[in-house]
């Protein structure tokens, strides 16, 4: 076997074996944004909610006390609950795109056309490799599918480009003559590497934010406990700030 073959086997097992930590990674952020963070939110709100919801609604009260105290138009505030149950769905998906939106690299042009186009045809070409219609592989279908779907149906280019790179390499390897797949391969190393340094990265970020640092706390009963006096204060103290404006008008 020549040396340029061995390379390019030893290149094909290595991006293999990267390909399927960064799918483990991609089902493991699917993985808390669909079960754990709807877990999380309803514990701490079964927990909180109620403390949460007074302490959101005496801080708008402050706002519109100190707007009115300096004579600020306060006509167009609008006030959204991110914590109430009902809203779940924005909520993780404002905590998980924060994430993701820091750590984003290598962004096409922000045109929303540019976008647009590019999902959909990622989508096409993971929907022609993972559909029954297209596709015999069932255990590909049902590793992949639902994660495709919620990537595409939240607009999420970064993950789709990701999904794209697990599935749809190999295919597009086969159209790169044997000349030049050492060096493609050579650098799609790199980037799953770097892919998967990235996604790491998000998931710790996540875990070290609420409200995913309260997951081992929620049914210690000393915390939750510490927790309500914490919030207790926080509501007792915006309370008497408010008192001290209505005395000043």
């Amino acid at each position: 076997m020549s040396v340029r073959k061995q390379n390019i086997l030893e290149l094909r097992s290595k991006t293999t074996y990267l390909r399927d930590e960064l799918s483990n990674l991609l089902s493991r952020w699917f993985y808390l944004k669909n079960v754990v963070f709807p877990q999380i939110d309803y514990r701490y709100n079964q927990l909180f909610g109620a403390i949460e919801s007074e302490i959101e609604h005496f801080t708008l009260e402050l706002r519109k006390h100190k707007m009115a105290h300096f004579k600020v138009n306060i006509q167009n505030i609008e006030y959204v609950s991110n914590s109430n149950i009902d809203n779940l769905n924005n909520c993780a998906e404002y905590i998980f795109n924060s994430v993701e939106k820091a750590f984003e690299n290598n962004q096409i042009p922000d045109f929303s056309i540019n976008v647009d186009y590019e999902i959909s045809n990622l989508y096409r070409q993971l929907v022609k490799k993972l559909h029954p219609d297209t596709s015999n592989d069932i255990e590909l279908f049902n590793k992949y599918w639902i994660n495709v779907q919620d990537a595409y149906h939240t607009k999420n280019v970064h993950k789709l480009r990701l999904f794209h790179k697990i599935i749809c390499f190999d295919e597009y390897l086969e159209l790169i003559t044997t000349r030049n797949r050492e060096r493609v391969l050579s650098f799609e190393l790199n980037e799953l590497e770097k892919s998967i340094t990235n996604e790491k990265r998000k998931i710790n970020r996540l875990m070290n934010q609420e409200p995913f640092v309260f997951m081992n706390k929620l049914y210690d009963e000393e915390w939750v406990a510490a927790r309500k006096d914490f919030l207790n204060k926080k509501l007792n103290n915006l309370k008497d700030r408010i008192n001290t404006y209505q005395h000043i008008n």
